[in-house]
């Protein structure tokens, strides 16, 4: 199977992709154990319902990993502009969460109102934003695009690691203090503003790690093979350290695992450039966005058929492998057909007014 990206091939990053799909896979595993948790003991097993969630911390610390890898290998070339990033992020975000936001109004039934709201990203600065929003998953939606909307800022005053640790600490200091300014309603899970100024630091996180792996001397320890092996054990103790940590520590334990996988040579870099881990990763987008409609859909389903026929691990399972497998069916075939055509289309575009300009 070909490699399931949108990324340009001078920016794309394998390991990025198999982070992207162990991330993905950790947030399927943990949705799905909520949808179950009536059903049997079994998946009440604190891995499944609390320490994978953590897959979400990891997508954000890649988006800002990311955000700076792109930007600076497109300030190399010429091409930094603002307009551009964000006409790029809209025609990567944009039509497929705005696919799905009807198809929860058509399918699932929500109201017209709830979804304009959440395919506008506006339903987050709302009190009850979360019994709002069409599905669950649209408030991590709504910290990455209001984190992108001060991509000047970020790009502008953030030029070290220094700068990038400065910042997340200033941010993780002053999240609680923001919190008491949008206080969480009773009866509703969490406010998304306050919510994502709680979660900006993880970002930072990602940013400080391309910092420091693309400066000279990190570039000539990691020729050290008792370095790299000591990176690779720390990877491994962190990876376990997770499911035994408290909320920030887990989050800090899931960067090392980043620089792990961001450092040349790596048993984790090769690991996660495997290729099961890259294709889930490269179709994260469509499986984040669908996994919950196909839980809606088929969870009951098996535990009704499966009831008094075997036991309740056996349930579990099955539920989790019938869900990921089409759920990785619609994804490819969202990402072939819908996603990938849309960006090649903006990226073209773009192109063709980057030539212009240079033209003149």
């Amino acid at each position: 199977m070909k490699t399931q990206t949108v990324a340009e091939p001078s920016q794309y990053l394998k390991f990025i992709d198999g982070l992207r799909g162990i991330a993905i896979l950790s947030v399927m595993l943990y949705h799905s154990a909520l949808h179950i948790l009536n059903t049997n003991d079994f998946a009440r097993s604190a891995v499944l319902t609390d320490k994978l969630s953590r897959g979400v911390q990891l997508f954000f610390i890649l988006s800002g990993y990311t955000l700076f890898h792109t930007a600076y290998r497109r300030k190399e070339m010429g091409l930094q502009s603002s307009l551009i990033f964000y006409v790029r992020r809209m025609l990567r975000i944009l039509p497929l969460w705005w696919l799905v936001c009807l198809i929860y109004w058509i399918v699932l039934h929500r109201t017209g109102i709830a979804t304009i709201l959440s395919a506008t990203f506006a339903v987050g600065f709302f009190d009850r934003a979360y019994e709002m929003c069409v599905t669950p998953v649209g408030w991590t939606l709504f910290v990455e695009e209001t984190f992108y909307l001060l991509f000047p800022i970020w790009t502008g005053l953030i030029t070290s690691s220094s700068r990038a640790a400065i910042a997340g600490v200033a941010v993780f200091i002053l999240g609680p203090f923001v919190q008491r300014l949008f206080p969480q309603p009773p009866g509703v899970h969490f406010n998304f503003v306050s919510l994502a100024f709680l979660n900006y630091y993880t970002f930072f996180i990602g940013i400080f790690i391309w910092f420091v792996t693309r400066t000279p001397k990190f570039e000539s320890l990691v020729h050290h093979r008792y370095l790299r092996i000591a990176i690779d054990l720390s990877a491994f103790a962190c990876a376990i350290g997770v499911f035994f940590s408290s909320w920030t520590a887990g989050t800090l334990l899931v960067g090392v695992l980043v620089l792990a996988a961001a450092t040349p040579e790596t048993i984790t870099r090769k690991l996660c450039s495997g290729k099961f881990l890259t294709t889930c990763g490269g179709l994260c987008y469509g499986l984040y966005l669908f996994h919950h409609i196909v839980e809606d859909r088929i969870t009951f389903r098996i535990h009704r058929l499966a009831q008094g026929l075997i036991t309740g691990e056996v349930e579990t399972l099955l539920a989790m492998g019938v869900t990921l497998t089409l759920t990785l069916m619609i994804a490819f075939l969202s990402f072939e057909y819908f996603e990938k055509p849309i960006v090649q289309f903006g990226r073209r575009k773009i192109s063709e007014i980057v030539s212009k300009r240079l033209a003149r």
